[in-house]
């Protein structure tokens, strides 16, 4: 896979090309590609029969490589790189790369499955989900259940889970008392965090004080997000990401997730937090207008809100920063591969 200089992906090499009817490459019992990158069907020893869904498989371990810059399961052999595409489990991408949203980890994953019919069934459907990505909609894939994720584990690695499961028999009645140990050391952390925290000063300081002593109501949080949206108009840009870092304080002291107050403000307050990375990011593609500290303040403020709560908030940060540090790279992977699909 070679990327031009425009930013367009040429597929090269096509020395193992076959077509659907000729089967002679799944039926020889030879190894024939690239092993870092066939599909486990590929890799059994006794082989079964082997459709396009293979070429899915690989599409995503390319994609895998493409966003953490890691191989999943190369090894120093033949025999391990085989050995781990048939009993391992890929490290989650987020991982290895915390920027990058949860949709992208499960269609890489989804793609990556080992049995066949858990993947795409067509490189358009798989091509339809990451243009839902890019156009901020809700993807129709959805993650492995972690009780999916836990029979997999079990199924690769039997004998270390029954000894696992002995081992664990073995020290749960004393799991009880060593929790409560740390749960009580947690609770003299927070508050002893807590007391400094106030100490230090500063904007969040000022907002857990406040929390201590009055508490906050709904009210209040609209009162800030207000002032943001008029900052945003005419204020500055510290300003704007002052009045936000509030925010979000307010929402994580006062209403828990799940909180139907803390939904009901959702809406508002993501519309400011899309004017703030749009300020964000024309401010950072100015050539040196800022200086280096400000750069690096603007783009950690970028980066946390690749965590936000809101899916569509840490998409568009998401966005943001790809125009900043590569803009090409992944229109050009998604319009370049799927452009005849």
């Amino acid at each position: 896979l070679v990327i031009d200089r425009n930013g367009r992906l040429v597929l090269t090499d096509f020395g193992i090309a076959r077509s659907e009817l000729n089967q002679t490459i799944t039926r020889t019992g030879e190894f024939i590609g690239s092993p870092g990158y066939i599909s486990p069907e590929q890799a059994m020893a006794k082989r079964i029969d082997v459709d396009h869904r293979t070429d899915i498989y690989s599409l995503g371990v390319t994609l895998y490589e493409f966003l953490t810059l890691e191989q999943p399961f190369l090894r120093d052999t033949l025999e391990g790189t085989l050995r781990a595409i048939l009993t391992k489990e890929p490290v989650s991408p987020r991982k290895l790369n915390p920027r990058l949203p949860k949709d992208v980890e499960t269609v890489v994953m989804k793609a990556m499955a080992k049995d066949p019919d858990k993947r795409f069934s067509t490189a358009a459907e798989m091509a339809g989900e990451l243009r839902r990505i890019l156009n901020f909609e809700a993807i129709r894939s959805t993650p492995a259940s972690p009780l999916t994720r836990a029979r997999r584990v079990i199924r690769n690695h039997r004998p270390a889970a029954i000894a696992a499961s002995s081992v664990a028999l073995l020290f749960l009645s004393i799991g009880g008392f060593v929790s409560h140990l740390n749960s009580q050391k947690q609770a003299l952390e927070d508050r002893s965090e807590m007391v400094r925290s106030t100490q230090a000063g500063g904007a969040a300081e000022e907002e857990l004080a406040m929390f201590m002593a009055e508490g906050f109501v709904v009210g209040d949080v609209l009162d800030l997000v207000d002032q943001a949206e008029v900052v945003g108009l005419s204020g500055t840009l510290e300003e704007m990401m002052d009045l936000m870092s509030r925010v979000d304080t307010r929402l994580s002291l006062g209403f828990p997730l799940g909180d139907p107050r803390r939904e009901s403000l959702r809406p508002k307050i993501s519309r400011v937090k899309w004017q703030l990375i749009d300020r964000l990011e024309r401010e950072l593609l100015r050539p040196g207008a800022l200086t280096p500290a400000r750069q690096s303040r603007y783009r950690g403020f970028l980066e946390r809100m690749l965590l936000d709560q809101d899916p569509l908030v840490s998409k568009n940060a998401a966005v943001s920063l790809g125009r900043i540090q590569n803009p090409l790279a992944i229109s050009a992977l998604v319009d370049s591969v799927f452009a005849s699909r």
